[in-house]
Order: structure tokens, then sequence, then C-alpha cells
């Protein structure tokens, strides 16, 4: 079985299916970083809100204690402020006199120092019930053991010192010395404020701070504390209350439409997916449908020669890099165009599909059949094939395609011809090997058709000329490296000359003189016998001209006769040489009728009005030869030397050829027979009326100079 028309590579799809679970996962990491973010920020806002809080109410607490000290300063200044205080009416004991101010909340008031003078006026005390205590706790709290003994509050006081002290309510207490007064007392201003829970908690309203409140204990989860220390580091009470989350509400407001925003992105991301898919699957069909038209013929289904040359390419680097061996085996229908011609390009087509199929169960697993273009077929045995494999697949082929194609119900026959090469014996190359098995395809048609040929050395000699020809004959036909030989064409009695067959030869500087039948094939298939035949007619009617009576000869190829100016090209090239058409005689084989019968009757009937005679060539080797004959009236029939070599030894052969040199003498026709080589075939020739003969009896192609000296000396006469 030969491999499918297409063999797919990744498609789009697939490669779309690789970068699904990618792109989730990515997905997935952007939805949690952004979840993530919206926590930590809104964590973050709560924690600095709260840290804010606190330092707003640090500051509140700073700010009154500052309000203080200021307060303390501008009453223990010398002025009406000091003189109140110093002189209060309200005096409990004329001997402890003791002044007291108060300011909006704050109490200013003098206590003599000394260790003895506790307490408070009760007036004072009636004022502010908790002094006494709060006097009590200052002098315990300013009374430390510094190691060389108690040190007095008075003493301490005179430093100036400040005391947070809690008892129900916060106590900020300031204590500076007054001046020595006159009568040698000494005393000390202390300044007292008083912060209630309600007071802390106005204060922290202003700053936005909720549910506050004063206690000894510390803050309970999820709420905030400010601890308060008294002098000497220890903490005395504790502010505690909910911190505001902000971070909460921005939580509150975002997750939501964060979720929104997720799940909108994550269906736009799927759409995506679901559109790319879509479009995935319209790119993999159109890159099917590409790559069978680069790889696929459209009529058979099969692989092209694209295709065919990849896989070749891919079995030779493996024999490359290790053992094994492929096969190609290159076919060509025979008769095929007659197809065509007869049964239209739609049966033509037909044909080549059911050629295909016939071929393709012949072959087995990982064995290729391409359609070249055209007729041509390739095959590719990579299956390490012997020489026996190749060859009996090939008969196997030859057998199958024999039988009758059955097209609309009409049968149809076509050969077919195979060229078959193996690798690396034939070569390791893809162009080598391709070229060989097209050489080895063109000698097993020059065989006969319907066979098939190897490879072989002699083959390689006609792939060489095929080259040499490609390469340098168009160089030669514009340069002189073309010269012509005349072979001479006498009377039957061998007598006279009467005229010249123009004969064309390569002279090549490094092979030396090559003759015609080992180019011209080759030049008709690369498309150079159009200029190589006008070159030859010009050489020809050029020196044809200096033979007064003797008609010049030149064969022409029936592409010829088929091109569109064939007339005018002959019609000056006589003018040119200055030769009159009556003495030109073109002639023509029967493929030239067959190819194009009405172009090439039209194109005679023009010459033959200038004058142009015309011969028909290798008669008798056509199956309508007769036919022909007598559509086109040629001048001259020219008897194939095949007839003639066997007149002597075969009676059949006489039979026939007297029957050819009859039909010609009775249609009025010159006949002409070529290729006689001895007096015997002269003899019996002559005897059966032909007109003309052609030969080596009579001479080899000649020169010019030399044909001149047989018209000057009479050769020919002596000879006979």
């Amino acid at each position: 079985m030969t491999e499918g028309p297409i063999r797919k590579g990744k498609s789009f799809s697939q490669l779309l299916s690789r970068q699904v679970w990618p792109m989730a996962a990515l997905c997935l990491l952007t939805f949690g970083w952004v979840g993530a973010t919206l926590m930590w920020t809104s964590d973050s806002t709560n924690r600095t809100a709260a840290e804010r809080e606190v330092e707003q109410l640090a500051a509140a607490m700073e700010q009154g204690l500052i309000g203080m000290r200021l307060r303390l300063a501008g009453a223990t200044a010398p002025g009406p402020a000091l003189d109140l205080l110093l002189n209060d009416p309200v005096i409990a004991n004329a001997e402890r006199p003791l002044g007291f101010l108060e300011f909006t909340g704050l109490f200013i008031f003098a206590l003599p120092l000394g260790p003895d003078n506790d307490e408070i006026p009760l007036a004072i005390r009636e004022r502010e019930p908790l002094l006494g205590a709060v006097v009590a706790k200052l002098r315990t709290s300013l009374a430390v053991n510094d190691g060389a003994g108690q040190v007095s509050v008075e003493e301490r006081a005179t430093q100036g010192v400040s005391r947070l002290i809690y008892d129900g309510g916060v106590y900020a207490i300031t204590a500076v010395p007054l001046p020595p007064q006159a009568d040698g007392r000494r005393l000390v201003a202390i300044a007292c404020k008083h912060f209630t829970e309600g007071d802390l908690r106005k204060v922290a309203e202003l700053h936005g701070i909720k549910n506050l409140r004063l206690g000894e204990l510390p803050a309970e989860a999820g709420h905030m504390s400010l601890p308060l220390f008294d002098g000497q580091g220890r903490t005395v009470a504790y502010i505690t209350w909910q911190p505001s989350r902000p971070g909460d509400l921005i939580r509150a407001r975002l997750l939501p439409s964060t979720l929104v925003g997720s799940l909108l992105a994550l269906g736009l991301v799927v759409l995506i997916l679901v559109c790319m898919r879509w479009v995935a699957r319209d790119l993999a069909r159109h890159e099917a449908q590409m790559h069978a038209i680069l790889n696929q013929d459209p009529l058979s289904g099969l692989p092209n020669r694209r295709l065919f040359g990849e896989r070749l390419d891919n079995e030779l680097g493996r024999i490359a890099q290790g053992s094994g061996s492929v096969a190609v085996l290159l076919l060509d229908l025979d008769r095929f165009k007659e197809i065509n011609d007869t049964f239209g390009h739609g049966a033509g087509d037909a044909v080549i599909k059911q050629v295909a199929e016939r071929i393709s169960v012949l072959l087995q697993e990982g064995d290729t059949l391409a359609r070249l273009g055209g007729d041509e077929f390739a095959i590719l045995l990579s299956a390490h094939p012997s020489h026996s494999d190749a060859e009996n697949l090939a008969r196997r082929i030859l057998a199958a395609v024999k039988q009758p194609f059955v097209v609309n119900e009409t049968n149809m026959s076509v050969g077919i011809s195979v060229g078959i090469v193996l690798a690396p014996i034939h070569g390791s190359g893809r162009e080598t090997l391709m070229r060989r098995a097209d050489a080895s395809l063109y000698k097993a048609k020059a065989n006969g058709r319907n066979d098939y040929c190897f490879f072989e050395s002699e083959i390689d000699q006609t792939i060489q000329m095929r080259k040499l020809v490609e390469d340098e004959l168009r160089g030669a036909i514009e340069g002189d490296g073309l010269e012509l030989a005349y072979q001479p064409i006498v009377s039957a009695d061998g007598s006279k000359v009467l005229a010249v067959e123009a004969l064309v030869r390569w002279r090549h500087p490094v092979r030396g003189l090559i003759g015609p039948g080992e180019f011209i094939p080759i030049a008709e298939e690369r498309g150079l016998i159009i200029p190589l035949g006008e070159s030859v007619l010009r050489r020809a009617c050029t020196t044809g001209a200096r033979w007064k009576d003797l008609t010049i000869a030149v064969n022409l190829s029936a592409l010829h006769v088929l091109q569109a100016d064939f007339v005018e090209v002959v019609a000056r090239i006589l003018e040119e040489a200055g030769l009159d058409p009556k003495r030109l005689e073109i002639e023509l084989t029967e493929s030239v009728l067959v190819e194009d019968p009405v172009t090439a009757e039209r194109a005679i009937n023009r010459l033959r009005d200038l004058g142009v005679r015309f011969a028909l060539d290798d008669f008798g080797t056509g199956y309508s030869s007769l036919l022909y004959l007598r559509r086109f009236a040629f001048d001259t029939i020219k008897i194939d030397r095949t007839f003639v070599q066997d007149i002597d030894a075969s009676e059949h052969a006489s039979i026939l050829l007297t029957s050819i040199v009859s039909l010609g003498r009775t249609l009025g026709r010159t006949v002409t027979a070529e290729g006689v080589e001895t007096s015997e075939q002269q003899k019996l020739l002559q005897l059966m009326g032909c007109t003309q003969l052609q030969g080596y009896l009579f001479s080899k192609p000649v020169s010019p100079n030399e044909i001149d000296g047989m018209l000057r000396t009479d050769v020919l006469n002596a000879a006979a």
C-alpha cells in the first residue's frame, strides 16, 4: 500500500491544546495574586490606621502634658499669677500657708517642702477630693532609693519631674520648685491634670477613635491599647479602644467587584480560548488544504513530485547513515496521447485514475506511488528491495496496465514503460537517480515500449550525451560547431548524381565528431531542434546553390512543419541563399503527418506552390503510410533501408519491396531506395524499377569539396 497522500504535521489545534494548561495556570496565578494583593492591602490599611490612631492619641496625651508645663511655667513665673498662688485667701493653717489656682481642669498648688508636709488643706481637698491620695502617691513615686538613702519628694521635685498616676482616672502631675520665700520657707509648685475616661474619649473622638476605655488591663484581642507609664517605666494604666478598620471597608467594597471582574476576565479568557480553537480548527483545515495542494496530485490523490522528492531524500539519508537500499521506478504511459486526442481529456483523466488504482494495489506498506505530472508516475520501494523485487514489480505493473480500461462503457488500451534504478548501486543522490531512471525509461521506450529497463553503463553514456546537448549544442548551432556532409543520390544505374542529402555532424572539441543519431533525438526533446533545423537548412541551401543541376534534400523535424511561420522561414532562407525552390526537397517522416495533418497539409501545399518538393522518408515503417501518401501527394518516396538490407536474403522482403516500388511508380512518384551497399542490391532494385539509389555502394557522406570533385571528374560514371 502507498502512504497516504498527505502526511499531516502538528496542527494548530494540537499546539493550542498544549497551551490550555499553562494559560489556565497563568489565569489562576493572576487571580490568586489579585486576591492576595487585595487582602494584603486591606490588612496593611488596617495596621496603618491603627498605628495612626496610636500616634494621634499619644500625641494628644503629650500635647496635654506640654500644656500643663506651659501653664505651670506661667503660674510660677514672677508676677500676678505667682502672687495669687502664694497669697490665696483660702488658708487652712497660717503656719503652713498654701496657694491654689485652677485653670480649666488644671490644678496648680504650692506645698511647703519638708517631710512633714503631707496634708493638703481642706479647702483644696474639697475641690479635688483625690488630690490627697494623689500627692501621697506622688511622694511615693518621687521617693526612690538611689543607693544613698531615701530622697524626699521635695528634693526630687527641685529637679522638675512629671508623673502619670492612675486612681480611677489618670492624673498627670508635674512638680517644680519655687524660689525661696522671704520668710525662709521652701515651696514646691505642683500642677495636676485629671484625665477621666470621658475626657480621653472626647479627645479620641476628635481623631476618629471610638469605643475608648481606661483601665489597668491591656487590650483584648481585636482591640488596640496605649500603655501609660510612670516616671520609672512602670505601666500604670492602659487606654484601650476598638480600632477603625478601613481595610475591611476596602475589602468589602472591592472584593465583590474584584470577583466579578475576575469572573468576567475568566469568561473573556475562556471566550478567547474558544475563539482561538475555532481559529485553530480553521487554520488546521487550511493547513491541510495547503499541504494537499503542495504535496498531493489533485487528479489521482497520489503524492506529487515535491512530496516524492522529500521521501526519496529521507530514504537516501537513511542509507547514507547505515545500510539498506531503495529502488526507484519511473513509469510513463505509452500511446496515452491517442486517448486524449480520440476520446477527450476527460477519458484521459479517468484512465490516469484507474492506472493509479491498479498500481497501488500491487505495492506494499511503506512504498510510495506518486504522479509526477501528465502520464508519468514514480514508485519508491523502501523496504530494502533487491534487483529481483524491482523486476517482479515491473512485470506485474506491465501486466496490470495491459488490461483494457473501461471509460464510459468504452474499452481503451495503453501500455506502460518502466525505467528502474537501485540505490546506492546506481547512485546516492536524488538528482542522479532520477536522471538515470529517466534515461532507463527512455531506453525502454526505444526498445519498443511496454517494457522495463534497468540502468546500465551504456545508458549513462546517453545521459552524458543528453547533458552535453543541453549544455553545449546551442552554442555549437550559433557558432561553427556543426558541419554538413552530403551523400549523393544517384540514378538507378549508378551513372549520374541526381541529388545530395544534407546530413549534419557535430564537431565537438573533446569528443570529436558526433553523428546525428546521437544528438538529434535529444535536441527534439530539449526544444533545440528548431534552431538546429533552420541552421542546417540555411547552410544546405547556401552550399547547394553552387551545384546548378542537383536537388538538395534536407531532413526536417515534425516540429518545424507545425511552426506557424514555417513557410515564411523556408521562403526567406531560399531567397537569402539564392537557391531555386524547385531544387529543394524537404524530407518528412510520418510523425509530422500523425501529429497535426491539417497544419502539415496546409504548409506543404503552400511551399509546393513555391516549387519546393517533398519526400516521404522511411516509407513502409508506419501503419498509415498509404493513407498519407494519397492525401499529401509527395514527390518522392524513400524506401527505408531495413527493406533493402534483406532484399537478397528474403523472398518475402523482395516481394514487399517490389510492391512498394510498383505502388510508387503507379502514382507517378520518384522512388528512392536507401541503404544500398552491394551491387546485387543495386541490380535487383534497378530491375524492380527504382528511380534513384542512395548508399555506401556509391558514396558515404562527404564534404562539399568532394561533391565538387565528383561532379568534375564524373567519378560515378567511371565506377559504373
